[in-house]
């Protein structure tokens, strides 16, 4: 099914780039980098908006697992509104 093969490589790809995202968080708790929080979007940056679960979003419930798969992609969103919330509250907070 092409659709499964879509999300499938989606997900995929976006774990990679969650994978980045925790090596930054990493960085900054232990390695000293400095990120304002008045940029703590950028901790996120490679987060993007999905493309595949947009478009086949009503056919997810055809995947072999399609709770973890709406699970996934909205843990994604919070995390990029987290971001967004210190963003707008630490703009005039010194850097984490």
């Amino acid at each position: 099914m092409k659709v499964r093969a879509a999300a499938r490589t989606e997900v995929t790809t976006y774990a990679k780039y969650v994978i980045g995202t925790l090596d930054i968080c990493k960085q900054i708790a232990s390695d000293g980098l400095r990120v304002p929080m008045s940029h703590a979007t950028y901790i996120g940056k490679n987060l993007t908006d999905p493309v595949v679960y947009t478009a086949v979003a009503d056919r997810i419930a055809l995947l072999r697992r399609p709770q973890e798969t709406v699970e996934f992609y909205m843990r994604i969103a919070e995390a990029k509104s987290n971001l967004q919330v210190m963003q707008a509250r630490g703009a005039g907070f010194p850097p984490a």
